[in-house]
């Protein structure tokens, strides 16, 4: 390793300002490497079945050749990659609602939103809003408690993944993939004016939470605070998806850097190689 990293502690005042019922900080790390940047891991609880609590146990599925113990490298998707995929695939990779909110207003609202005086008759006029979050995820699942169990996620994933690889503890795991994210992005990963902002305040954020599944993904979305939406909208599918089970690491920078290409190709480090291993 070589590069120097600090956790920052958190104030109770840090807590009250900055975490909520839905969301929970879990590390802030200072790294230096050779420019120094912030990486935020935060746990996301979108249903009010799952817990901020506890350490849940997950489980990518992969060809053998490209499982973190065994890969060079990890490959990260930008949010369009699975929009623009065919939805009919057998894999389930497709989603054209990937990361994406839409709903219903008037033009009044939207006008006040925007910080602006409704002109007359403007709540008349019906808006369809989209609102999307850019970002990089990578997929896995919840593990299952046995060994049954697992072999019956294995046949609902793509043929020819031969590979579980088990992660113990996704927080530590997303921290550690922050760290490795922020050391290998560059500028020219980043659409504009993400790179202009990346040079003055680089901070990363890594989100990780079990997805919720929903015949109404706005209905859910819009139970949270406005400032949150960009928050959980990744982490609500449609119902469709339910067999997936899937828990996911979002990874965005702060600002506005989104992502230039589909992918992003991280190199596995030791120290993320540690915190899994095959079943």
């Amino acid at each position: 390793m070589s590069y120097k990293i600090a956790d920052i502690p958190f104030t109770e005042e840090y807590r009250k300002t900055h975490d909520a019922l839905h969301y929970r900080t879990e590390y802030k790390v200072r790294v230096e490497s050779p420019t120094a940047f912030r990486v935020y891991v935060r746990r996301v609880n979108v249903s009010s079945r799952a817990f901020l609590a506890g350490t849940p146990k997950i489980v990518r599925f992969s060809e053998s050749q490209y499982a973190i113990p065994n890969s060079r490298n990890i490959r990260l998707r930008a949010a369009a990659y699975y929009r623009d995929w065919e939805e009919s695939d057998g894999c389930g990779i497709g989603d054209a609602e990937e990361a994406t909110f839409r709903r219903e207003t008037d033009f009044a609202t939207f006008q006040r939103e925007a910080g602006q005086i409704p002109i007359s008759g403007a709540r008349h006029i019906q808006l369809t809003l989209t609102h999307r979050k850019e970002c990089w995820v990578l997929c896995t699942a919840m593990a299952p408690w046995s060994v049954t169990r697992l072999d019956g996620m294995r046949a609902n994933v793509c043929r020819g993944y031969d590979a579980a690889t088990l992660i113990e503890d996704p927080s530590e795991f997303a921290r550690q993939l922050g760290i490795d994210f922020g050391n290998a992005l560059r500028t020219s990963d980043l659409e504009s004016p993400g790179p202009i902002w990346w040079t003055f305040r680089p901070e990363v954020f890594v989100d990780h939470g079990p997805v919720v599944y929903t015949a109404s993904p706005s209905d859910v979305i819009q139970r949270f605070p406005q400032a949150s939406w960009e928050l959980v909208t990744p982490f609500v599918k449609r119902a469709h998806f339910s067999h997936q089970k899937e828990y996911r690491f979002v990874v965005s920078i702060g600002g506005r850097g989104d992502p230039r290409q589909k992918s992003l190709d991280l190199s596995i480090t030791e120290e993320l190689r540690a915190l899994t291993r095959l079943i």
